[in-house]
This record gives structure tokens, C-alpha cells and sequence, in this order.
């Protein structure tokens, strides 16, 4: 299963892609670029069985809302991060229908 794959996937294999750069890419690199995109491909398919797009989105309003005190120098991106962050969450309980 792709759980396993993920599992069994090596730190070194990993070290080995993050190492990779495209211009420097020799043939046995780019066989192995092609093996971790569907390698990613298949992680995805199977989250998007696991996970509705109603999921994903509560996650993103709640990384908006993270990102606040990450931006302190900037007070204007911070408003928007909180605005952008809120307008997401409230979506979502309407959604759920959990805005009473």
C-alpha cells in the first residue's frame, strides 16, 4: 500500500533528491526525480480518499491564522493573515453547519 511506501521511504533517498539540481541532472538523477513525483502522486490520490477538500481548506484558514505572529514586523500582513484566516474558519462552520 502506499502507506508502506511512505514508511519505507529512506532519509538517504531523500538526501539523494534534495541534493539533485537541475541543471547537474545525469539520467540515473532524472529516473529518480520521475520515481519520487509518482511516488508523490500516489500519496496524494490516496489523502484525497482520506481527506475531503472541506479538510484541506479548515487546515489552511488554520495556517493563516499561524502565520500571524511569524509576520510581527509587518502589522498590514498580519491583518490580512487574521482577515484571510477568519474568512476561511467562518466558511467552514457554515459549512458544517456549526455557526449557530
Amino acid at each position: 500500500t502506499i502507506l508502506t511506501e511512505i514508511k519505507t521511504f529512506s532519509s538517504s533517498t531523500i538526501k539523494r533528491y534534495r541534493d539533485i539540481h537541475i541543471e547537474n541532472l545525469k539520467e540515473n538523477d532524472a529516473n529518480l526525480v520521475e520515481q519520487i513525483l509518482k511516488n508523490l502522486m500516489r500519496m496524494i490520490f490516496y489523502l484525497n480518499d482520506i481527506f475531503t477538500i472541506y479538510d484541506i481548506e479548515l487546515i489552511e484558514g488554520l495556517l493563516f491564522i499561524s502565520m500571524i505572529p511569524l509576520h510581527n514586523d509587518y502589522p498590514d500582513r498580519q491583518i490580512a493573515f487574521f482577515a484571510r484566516g477568519i474568512q476561511i474558519l467562518n466558511n467552514q462552520l457554515v459549512r458544517r453547519g456549526l455557526n449557530e
